[in-house]
C-alpha cells in the first residue's frame, strides 16, 4: 500500500507527466514544473566542455536499450555498476513503490540475468538513486524511511565482499538538514561526494561534500556554484578520479525537459570550470537523466523516457 500523500513530492512521484516529457510515471519529473521563470544562468548553456586529458573527444556512439533486466513495460531508472561491470543495481517501480533491484552477468559481453529486488536495501518507504562506490562494497541511496515523508535523505550501506549481503543502511546525518537530498555520487578515492539537494531553494541543485579519509563523516554540504544554473540540476556522476562530472539539467530553455551535460576540472581539489556542454548525441526531446559512467568515461548508462516508459540506455565512445 502506498502511504498517505503528506508532501508535494509524492504528488510529483505519482503524477502522470505528459507533453514535452512524454507520458510516464517518472520520479521527480513533476518537480521540473517548480523551476523559476528566470532565464538559464550559472554554468549552463551550450558551450565547450572541459578536458578528459588525452582521452580524445567526449562524444558517444548511438545509445541502445539495456535488455533483460525486467520486462519492457517495467519502469527502470538510476543504474549503477561495479567497476568490473558485472553487477548492476537500479531503481524499479512496482505498484507505485520504488525499490532497489540487482542483476549480474558472467562477463561484460554476456546478457544480464533476470533482476531481483535487494531486500536488505529496499523498504516499505520509497528507495531511490542507488549509487555504488567504485569497489562495489559501499552503496548510497536516498529514502524517506524512518522519518516524516516530507524528508528524503541520503543513506549508506556496506558489504564485506561482493558475494556478501548488504549491512543495515545508515542515514548520513553530517551533511546538514534539507527537505530533499538525492542521487549521491562518490569519486574513486571515496573522499569526495556530489549529490542533488533542495536545501537552497525549491529547485534541485548540485552540492558537494568532502571528508579526510574513507572512514570519516562527510563534511557540511556546499553548493557547486560554478556548475548550478537558475533551473534544475540533478543526477550527478563523478568519474576520472573526480575530475569529470556528468549530470542532468533543464538549463537550455524555459520548459525544456532534462538533458545530460558534462563539465570538468583540472584536479579534484579545484572547482569545476567553464561552461557545461550538452551530450547532444545522447539527448532527445524526451527526458534524459540518471547517468552512470565508467571511471575512464568511455561507457555511459543513463535513463530516457523517449519511448514513453523510462528505460536504461547505454553508449560507448
Amino acid at each position: 500500500m502506498f502511504r498517505p500523500v503528506r508532501h508535494a513530492l509524492w504528488a510529483a512521484l505519482l503524477a502522470l507527466s505528459c507533453g514535452a516529457t512524454g507520458c510516464t510515471v517518472q520520479h521527480l519529473v513533476a518537480l521540473e514544473g517548480n523551476e523559476s521563470d528566470a532565464s538559464a544562468g550559472g554554468a549552463g548553456g551550450m558551450g565547450g566542455m572541459g578536458g578528459m586529458g588525452g582521452m580524445g573527444a567526449f562524444v558517444f556512439g548511438p545509445p541502445s536499450v539495456v535488455m533483460g533486466l525486467r520486462s519492457p513495460t517495467d519502469d527502470l531508472q538510476d543504474p549503477t555498476l561495479t567497476s568490473d561491470e558485472l553487477e548492476i543495481f537500479f531503481l524499479s517501480v512496482t505498484n507505485g513503490m520504488s525499490d532497489i533491484w540487482k542483476s549480474q552477468r558472467a562477463s561484460t559481453t554476456a546478457p544480464w540475468g533476470t533482476a531481483s529486488m535487494v531486500s536488505e536495501l529496499s523498504s516499505p518507504a520509497q528507495d531511490l538513486n542507488p549509487s555504488l562506490s567504485r569497489d562495489g562494497l559501499t552503496i548510497y541511496f536516498s529514502s524517506d524511511r524512518g522519518a516524516d515523508v516530507a524528508v528524503f535523505s541520503l543513506w549508506v550501506s556496506r558489504r564485506s565482499a561482493r558475494d556478501q549481503p548488504w549491512g543495515p543502511p545508515e542515514q548520513i546525518l553530517s551533511l546538514g538538514t534539507s527537505p530533499l537530498d538525492m542521487a549521491a555520487s562518490v569519486d574513486a578515492s571515496n573522499l569526495r561526494m556530489v549529490f542533488s539537494s533542495e536545501r537552497d531553494n525549491m529547485n534541485l541543485h548540485l552540492f558537494a561534500s568532502t571528508r579526510a579519509d574513507p572512514s570519516a563523516a562527510w563534511g557540511p554540504a556546499e553548493s557547486l556554484t560554478t556548475v548550478n544554473s537558475d533551473w534544475q540540476d540533478r543526477d550527478p556522476c563523478v568519474f576520472n578520479q573526480g575530475n569529470d562530472l556528468v549530470f542532468a539539467s533543464r538549463r537550455t530553455a524555459q520548459g525544456r525537459t532534462s538533458d545530460l551535460f558534462h563539465i570538468a576540472r583540472p584536479e579534484p581539489t579545484a572547482p569545476f570550470g567553464g561552461v557545461a556542454a550538452p551530450l547532444t548525441e545522447l539527448n532527445s526531446d524526451a527526458w534524459e537523466g540518471d547517468p552512470w559512467l565508467s571511471e575512464d568515461g568511455r561507457h555511459i548508462l543513463f535513463v530516457s523516457d523517449r519511448t514513453g516508459t523510462p528505460r536504461i540506455y547505454e553508449a560507448r565512445r
